[in-house]
C-alpha cells in the first residue's frame, strides 16, 4: 500500500475537521457521530480513526485552529498600544473568529456553560493559545499599572474570557440586537478594567 504524502494527510485532516465543526454544530457534540463525520468528509470511519481517537479530540482540534485563528487576527493588527487597545484587538480578533463559526461556537459555549468534566478541561486545554496571548497583555498590564496585581493572571484571564462567553450568550438570547457582536470588545474590555481590572491600587489610564 502507497504512502500517503504530508500533502494529503493535511488535506484529509482538514477535510475531517470541517465536517466534524459542521456536525457538532448542528447536532451538539453528544449527538454528533463519527460515522457521520467521516462520510460526510468522503471517507471510512477507519480514517476517521487515522487521525483522531474520538470525536472528543476532533472537537478540541477545531477548537484549538479556532484559538489559532484568534491570535493570528490579534497578530495582524499590530497593536502596540495600552492594555485596553490590546485587549480590545484580542476581543475583536475572537468576535471575526466566532463569525467564521458561530454555530460551533454556540456548542462550545454550551458545553463550557454545563460544566462537563470531560468536555471542559479539554475546551480549555484547547483553548491555550488564546488564553496564553491574554495571560501575556495582562501581565505586561500589571507591571505598567493598568491591571490590577492582587488576582492571579490566570484567573484574571477566565474571567476576561468569562464575559466574552456571557456577552456572546446575551447576544443570541436577544436575537442579535443587545449587544451586538461588533458592541462586545467594547463591553468586555470596559467591564473588565473599569470594573475588576482597576481596583486594588491599580491606576486608571
Amino acid at each position: 500500500m502507497p504512502r500517503v504524502n504530508a500533502k494529503v494527510r493535511e488535506e484529509t485532516r482538514g477535510q475531517l475537521l470541517a465536517a466534524g465543526a459542521e456536525h457538532i454544530a448542528r447536532d451538539g457534540l453528544e449527538r454528533a457521530s463519527v460515522d457521520a463525520i467521516a462520510i460526510a468528509a468522503g471517507y471510512a470511519k477507519g480514517t476517521f480513526y487515522n487521525y483522531f481517537d474520538s470525536k472528543e479530540q476532533l472537537f478540541g482540534e477545531v477548537i484549538a485552529e479556532a484559538a489559532r485563528r484568534a491570535v493570528s487576527h490579534y497578530a495582524r493588527a499590530k497593536v502596540r498600544g495600552t492594555t485596553r487597545q490590546q485587549l480590545l484587538a484580542l476581543a475583536a480578533a475572537d468576535v471575526d473568529v466566532l463569525r467564521e463559526q458561530e454555530a460551533f461556537t454556540k456548542v462550545v459555549i454550551r458545553e463550557v456553560m454545563s460544566f462537563r468534566p470531560k468536555t471542559y478541561p479539554l475546551i480549555l486545554a484547547h483553548l491555550a493559545p488564546f488564553l496564553q496571548k491574554i495571560e501575556a497583555v495582562l501581565s505586561r498590564g500589571v507591571v505598567r499599572g493598568e491591571v490590577r496585581g492582587d488576582r492571579p493572571i490566570d484567573q484574571q484571564t477566565l474571567i476576561f474570557v468569562g464575559t466574552l462567553a456571557l456577552l456572546y450568550v446575551q447576544h443570541w438570547g436577544s436575537g442579535g440586537l443587545r449587544p451586538s457582536l461588533d458592541d462586545v470588545p467594547h463591553l468586555a474590555v470596559d467591564s473588565f478594567l473599569d470594573g475588576a481590572g482597576v481596583r486594588s491600587g491599580a491606576r486608571k489610564r
